[in-house]
């Protein structure tokens, strides 16, 4: 019998052994120095961590965080026991819960998530205009520390939600070097860019120029500012121990370029000691980049906002004869936060010249006055310190010193990438202003013609405004221009369109000219371009000039063209001989070794040299373009065609837009 129970002891002595053994972790299950117990998920994109995880791991590490979008702190308070909410409707946007379950209402089982104010993660993922986000799947990348006094992820600059990627960050970098993204095939001898296209809180992206990533997942961004574009990089939020972010100009040829030298506009924002900004001269060398770093000067340095522009310069002259590019190197950390902005950028011209100016519009027939606001100014003026008017007879006045002097590019619906400056009136959003000009005799006519430029600040994604928001008012009587919507979709920030407006009211000797609008129709600004005033005489609407008509059988003349002065749209009927195109505009004409294909300039005589006997004919992207353009096809240069389109103004000049069709008239 004692045989028997010492061999049940040790049976049972032997599965309790066993069992116990199988409580020991196993060697992948061991945690190393610093690591917190019972951690679910590696942190990364492809293995976030979830909502018990992120609450134990709050080390300030940058990681990806998985879970169910429940709610939000909803309260001015900010007080997360008592002012999460977990159902709709929501009224604040800049935090959300996230749970580990869809159906969570306790906050102690949730982290609240900081939606950094104007990113792309806040547009997308707040609950006070997002509300069927409320339940979703999320995953957001941030730094895990606390928020609201509990654990939280904070500076979220990156998610994924229904399958989309939002914002920047979380990924590898780029892939490739800078070396491989640039291209030295078809260096310019100039570069100036005004940045006026640029979008707020997005990677600046323009054809020719390089924004690079190189360490820190940091690119430049556009920044605008009260309507006037900038571009910017900063460390700020990163959490990153270093940032390195190349902004570079297209190849250049120095030895071209009649200005040996690069100037720019320089801001800096809440400057932290180690950030830099360094401009270069890079050259490419087979494999290898040379870096030739240039003095620019002192640049600024504050830490209390953001500093005044600063116009600094860089000498290329001892490049030599080299082609390359001007590259812009940012250099900031977690810890070197500060902001660089660069605007105004000037490369192989000076900066206080317009490298290729337009004419200024032609007094039209009829025409009682023409104002474009003078010269360009250097920073926004008062209108009532401007001395510069085209009408120095005339009085010009605002409602609001707001309402100012602002020196834009003058983009067009025809050439988006114009760079030359104009002044322009600005309305800036969001309350009521008038710009009037008074003491103008038109005591002639009782009937007008009120012709202006005008463009809207759609920076924004999905923003857009109708520009007829702007009334027109000859001595108290108001008329509203024809629809014209302009939108961010449509690329159509800060770009000028042709407006019109006919006004019936009997001119006198002091009359009165007014633009306005209200803050609540115009919620974007806009900006007002070369006024012209234009009495009526006759009763006739558009007499023709001569037997012409404009049709295939008596087609215009450029003469008629010119005459009509974009009084006429059609499309017509012009016969003429291709002289030339224009370099940028009608002061540069070119008869041999074409830059481009966007225009042929056409005359009456087959060697006219006279600019004013000259229209410039837009060749839009195409076949039209393919077939007639000078750079492709010099051989085009002399002949005869008929061309069918749009009498409209084109580099400000009367000109010929939107052909339908261009035909050589047989010998």
């Amino acid at each position: 019998m004692k045989k028997i129970l010492n061999a049940l002891f040790l049976t049972l002595l032997a599965v309790f052994t066993f069992s116990s053994c199988s409580d020991v972790p196993a060697p992948y299950d061991i945690l190393g120095e610093g690591d917190v117990p019972g951690l679910t998920g590696g942190g990364t994109k492809e293995d976030p961590y979830n909502i018990e995880t992120a609450q134990k791991k709050q080390d300030g590490s940058i990681a990806w965080v998985q879970g169910y979008i429940v709610g939000c702190v909803d309260g001015e308070g900010k007080a997360i026991a008592t002012e999460s909410k977990f159902e709709a409707p929501f009224t604040i946007a800049s935090n959300i819960l996230i749970a580990d379950t869809p159906n969570e209402t306790n906050y102690k089982n949730c982290i609240p998530v900081q939606l950094v104010g104007g990113s792309d993660v806040r547009t997308a993922l707040n609950l006070k205009d997002n509300a069927g986000n409320l339940g979703k799947v999320v995953m957001i990348y941030g730094s895990l520390e606390k928020y609201f006094g509990v654990a939280g992820l904070k500076s979220a600059t990156a998610a994924v939600l229904d399958g989309v990627e939002i914002g920047e960050g979380g990924s590898e970098q780029p892939s490739g070097s800078l070396i491989e993204l640039l291209d030295a095939t078809n260096p310019v001898n100039q570069v100036v860019n005004t940045f006026d296209e640029a979008e707020k809180d997005k990677d600046y992206l323009k054809e020719g120029y390089v924004n690079f990533a190189e360490v820190g997942g940091r690119t430049w961004r556009g920044k605008p500012h009260e309507g006037n574009g900038l571009i910017q990089a900063t460390a700020y939020g990163s959490k990153q121990p270093s940032v390195i972010s190349w902004f570079v100009t297209p190849a250049v040829n120095v030895a071209q370029m009649e200005v040996k030298k690069v100037t720019f506009d320089c801001i800096s924002a809440y400057y932290k000691e180690g950030t830099k900004l360094e401009v270069y001269f890079l050259e490419k060398n087979g494999n290898e980049l040379n870096q030739t770093l240039l003095n620019v000067g002192t640049l600024p340095q504050d830490a209390d906002g953001y500093s005044e522009p600063v116009t600094l310069t860089g000498d290329l002259t001892a490049i030599g004869d080299k082609v390359g590019f001007i590259g812009f190197k940012y250099i900031g950390s977690e810890a070197a936060s500060g902001t660089y902005q660069i605007d105004n950028l000037y490369v192989g011209v000076e900066a206080t010249e317009n490298p290729e100016p337009s004419p200024g519009p032609e007094p039209e027939e009829n025409s009682v006055f023409v104002e474009t606001f003078g010269e360009t100014v250097k920073t926004n003026t008062n209108v009532a310190d401007f001395t510069g008017w085209d009408n120095k007879n005339l009085k010009f006045e605002v409602a609001n010193s707001k309402c100012n002097i602002r020196a834009k590019a003058h983009m067009t619906d025809a050439n988006r990438t114009e760079q030359t400056k104009v002044n322009s009136i600005w309305f800036p959003a969001g309350n009521d202003h008038s710009f009037t000009i008074s003491g103008i005799d038109a005591s002639k006519y009782s009937k007008f013609i009120v012709k202006y430029e005008l463009g809207a600040n759609v920076f924004n994604q999905g923003t857009s405004i109708d520009l007829n928001v702007l009334k027109v008012l000859l001595n108290d009587v108001e008329v509203t221009a024809a629809s014209k919507v302009v939108s961010n979709d449509n690329k159509d920030a800060n770009v000028f369109f042709d407006m019109q407006v006919e006004i019936d009211v009997q001119g006198t000797a002091n009359s009165t000219l007014k633009f306005s609008a209200t803050g609540a129709d115009n919620t974007m600004g806009l900006l007002l371009y070369n006024v012209r005033l234009i009495g009526v005489t006759g009763d006739s609407e558009e007499p023709g000039l001569g037997e012409a008509d404009g049709t295939e059988e008596h087609p215009y003349s450029v003469a008629d063209v010119i005459a009509f002065n974009s009084t006429k749209k059609g499309p017509y009927y012009v016969k003429a001989y291709i002289v030339g195109s224009a370099n940028g505009s009608m002061d540069k004409i070119q008869t041999s070794n074409f830059s481009g294909d966007t225009n042929i300039v056409i005359a009456d005589q087959q060697n006219e040299a006279d600019k004013s006997k000259l229209v410039p004919v837009q060749l839009p992207s195409g076949a039209i373009r393919t077939e007639w353009g000078l750079k492709a096809n010099p051989g085009k240069l002399g002949k005869q065609v008929l061309i069918q389109a749009n009498l409209e103004n084109y580099f400000s000049v009367p000109g010929l837009k939107s052909p339908t069709s261009i035909v050589e008239v047989a010998k």
